[in-house]
């Protein structure tokens, strides 16, 4: 028994409900439904990492590029408030993960919500920023920020897979632009990287294929642990700040997950 993992379980009980299906007589009002999504998912957030974190919506900045807006960006303890009379400004260096809410990434066509999820994603992987990494934990061979697609309803994760794979064959994305996650209320959690050996999954990764590919995908199908991993997950990337000491909610996350189905490409 877990208190963290039952608290963690109730919290899923809330995002499910404010996930449903609208009803009819609100179906156009998009902005205050898709503004209830982004909240819950945002207080999920807050409620599982010290305050000494904040969650943030819109542009993530660099020294030289931003990004396309963003629904959820965690930000580290050592992001300054950057409060101006007319915004808040986000810098790449402070941001710990940027998370995009896509209720439903059923269809896999160029003008879908997935597609257009990824091209977001693609516009904050691509910001340069150095961050100070200390020799534990994941590894970010380029600094780049881990971003995640979160989601109600999605595709089979291997459509999704084949779909990705298919993007980068004909050179429409590079195997470093796509999301570190998708996690997805109804097929559970597909983690990817560009960077096997470095990843927070490399044990289990060699012991499944020690030759492996440097690129893989990992799925873990839903449980109603889904959540405690994906918060595992987030706090098993390396921070830009580095920790003194683990996260004290880590150890109360680890578990024994699902079996996962290993894809290379």
């Amino acid at each position: 028994m877990s208190v963290i993992i039952d608290a963690i379980r109730e919290n899923l009980r809330k995002i499910k409900i404010i996930f449903e299906p609208t009803e009819s007589s609100f179906l156009k009002d998009t902005k205050q439904t898709g503004d209830a999504r982004e909240v819950t998912v945002k207080e999920f957030l807050e409620c599982f990492f010290p305050d000494s974190y904040r969650v943030k919506k819109g542009l993530i900045y660099s020294l030289d590029s931003v990004s396309q807006e963003i629904d959820c960006v965690l930000l580290a303890p050592n992001h300054p408030r950057l409060v101006t009379p007319v915004r808040e400004v986000i810098i790449a260096e402070g941001v710990h993960a940027a998370i995009e809410i896509k209720p439903e990434i059923t269809t896999l066509t160029e003008g879908s919500e997935f597609k257009r999820g990824l091209r977001q994603i693609r516009t904050v992987k691509n910001l340069n920023r150095e961050i100070g990494v200390l020799p534990t934990g994941y590894i970010p061979a380029d600094h780049k920020i881990p971003c995640v697609i979160f989601s109600n309803k999605s595709r089979k994760y291997l459509d999704i897979v084949n779909y990705m794979v298919n993007l980068v064959a004909d050179s429409t994305f590079q195997p470093d632009e796509f999301p570190d996650l998708i996690v997805s209320l109804d097929n559970g959690i597909l983690f990817h990287t560009p960077y096997a050996s470095k990843s927070i999954f490399q044990n289990f990764i060699g012991q499944q294929k020690p030759n492996h590919s440097e690129r893989v995908f990992l799925h873990f199908p839903y449980s109603e642990n889904t959540l405690a991993l994906f918060l595992l997950t987030l706090y098993a990337f390396t921070p830009p700040e580095p920790y003194i000491a683990d996260p004290i909610l880590k150890k109360y996350l680890l578990l024994n997950t699902d079996p996962v189905t290993l894809y290379e490409y």
